[in-house]
């Protein structure tokens, strides 16, 4: 462990105001890691169930709603592990969670709206939602959770209220009378005689 007489928050802000020096804008790591990112969003939409990213040890759903962007990774202390180490991180997170890291969308992955008119947590999150949030008031998430990267607190409300619904209790599952079935793709109920 190498003492250079900064503290972790220092080590930061240095990092923040030279990302040249760095080594974050420098010998092409950031085009290497913008290339990726754009072949993966044609790549097969699916996040890979038995990734762990091997710095930390974490799988795909411990990214859901955190920022997984190359240009931010700097401000968060998980990436003080150098500028190549990082580059070879970014790869592996977002080749194996492509759905988490927001590089494509699945088919078939309902919208907000639908989630809402249906109360139902995303498919994609679902494990996500009732892990870390049945049982807790997803209002007070702020509470518990810390985020450091620009706009992470926006994409994290914005993942944990549009992607868990009925988790959060933010909605009433519908119900349909006698005689009635629901129809999910016009959110109604509609009559079983028709």
């Amino acid at each position: 462990h190498m003492h250079t007489g900064y503290t972790r928050r220092g080590i930061l802000q240095v990092q923040a105001a030279c990302q040249t020096s760095c080594g974050f804008c420098s010998g092409g790591q950031v085009t290497e890691g913008r290339k990726l990112a754009q072949a993966i969003e044609s790549a097969s939409c699916t996040d890979n169930a038995n990734f762990t990213a091997s710095l930390v040890h974490f799988p795909c759903t411990n990214f859901v709603g955190r920022s997984c962007t190359y240009s931010t990774l700097y401000l968060e202390s998980r990436w003080l592990i150098g500028p190549r180490a990082v580059v070879k991180w970014h790869q592996e997170l977002w080749t194996n969670c492509p759905i988490t890291c927001r590089r494509c969308q699945p088919q078939g992955r309902p919208t907000v709206s639908s989630l809402l008119a249906e109360c139902e947590d995303d498919p994609f999150s679902a494990s996500w939602c009732t892990y870390n949030w049945e049982g807790r008031q997803c209002t007070k998430w702020q509470d518990s959770v810390q985020l450091v990267v620009p706009g992470e607190t926006e994409l994290y409300n914005e993942t944990l209220f549009g992607h868990c619904a009925n988790t959060c209790g933010i909605c009433t599952k519908p119900s349909c009378g006698p005689g009635t079935w629901r129809n999910r793709t016009n959110h109604s109920c509609e009559s079983c005689a028709a």
